[in-house]
């Protein structure tokens, strides 16, 4: 009798995958399209960049901004310029 059992086993086993309530999910279900994950773009703020300076560049450009002539550097003019890639074309 237990080859009969065995038997009955297996068949239950093959009903139960060969079901529509079982059956292998989707394709779509199994790797959800990314699209739902793209967010809108949003407008950067117009102070991104100077948002984020140091003291003196900050200083520097409000000098700036007022029309004063006045820089503060580390090193000479021409250093700072190299470094800031200044006058490059």
């Amino acid at each position: 009798m237990p080859a009969a059992g065995h038997a009955q086993g297996l068949q239950q086993w093959y009903n139960y995958h060969d079901s529509a309530a079982h059956a292998t999910p989707q394709v779509s279900t199994l790797f959800p399209s990314p699209l739902h994950k793209i967010k809108q773009p949003q407008q950067l703020p117009a102070d991104l960049y100077t948002k984020n300076f140091g003291f003196f560049c900050r200083q520097e450009l409000k000098m700036h901004q007022a029309h004063i002539p006045f820089s503060f550097r580390l090193g000479s003019m021409e250093q700072c310029d190299m470094l800031e890639q200044k006058g490059v074309k």
